[in-house]
């Protein structure tokens, strides 16, 4: 669990007051290192965000690919709709497809 800025601007101050030296350096460092921390966290937020974004295209690419072969040849997805092992085919994709959005969404959570 991270430690909250006042913690740490705390133990800086309890640190300098045993130790003596320079309490504007110490806090001076300790704000270059919370400025640090939050520009790192915004970062790995876009980061993220860019992994959650290409997982939910992905996920949606094979149904409008679908649909676009249906509008411009019907013939096409009808053989998968018609036969047995067609509809075992769709079964199969939809679960991998499934598997493969939770799997991506897996990767780009980020536990802060």
């Amino acid at each position: 669990m991270p430690v909250p800025d006042v913690a740490l601007f705390a133990a800086a101050v309890q640190l300098q007051v045993r130790s003596g030296g320079k309490l504007g350096d110490a806090l001076g460092k300790l704000s270059e290192d919370m400025r640090e921390t939050v520009a790192l966290r915004g970062e790995v937020n876009a980061v993220a965000a860019h992994g959650k974004l290409t997982g939910a295209i992905l996920t949606a690419m094979p149904f409008a690919i679908a649909l676009m072969m249906m509008v411009v040849n019907p013939q096409y997805m009808a053989t998968l709709f018609h036969y047995r092992w067609g509809k075992d085919l769709i079964w199969a994709a939809l679960t991998f497809l499934v598997l493969g959005h939770l799997v991506i969404r897996r990767i780009v959570t980020v536990k802060t």
